[in-house]
């Protein structure tokens, strides 16, 4: 992990999609350094505050795409 962190590197410690030790040096310079420490507060209190929504299609709308599958798969 470079020294100069980036709001990437943040959003990737934030959703877990670090390396085990860029996790760890981030982490380290996360306690060293206030500014960037306040950046990933700031990052973590903006997703908590996004809606928790899960969407679910209708039983026509999976029909209707299983049926094109089925349509494509019958023609190739």
């Amino acid at each position: 992990m470079t020294q100069n962190c980036t709001q990437n590197d943040l959003v990737r410690l934030l959703y877990r999609e670090l390396a085990t030790l860029d996790r760890l040096a981030l982490l380290e310079e996360l306690e060293s350094d206030w500014d960037l420490k306040e950046d990933y507060l700031e990052l973590v209190y903006a997703t908590e505050q996004l809606p928790k929504v899960q969407f679910s299609p209708s039983r026509s709308c999976v029909e209707k795409v299983l049926d094109y599958s089925r349509i494509e798969h019958a023609v190739s």
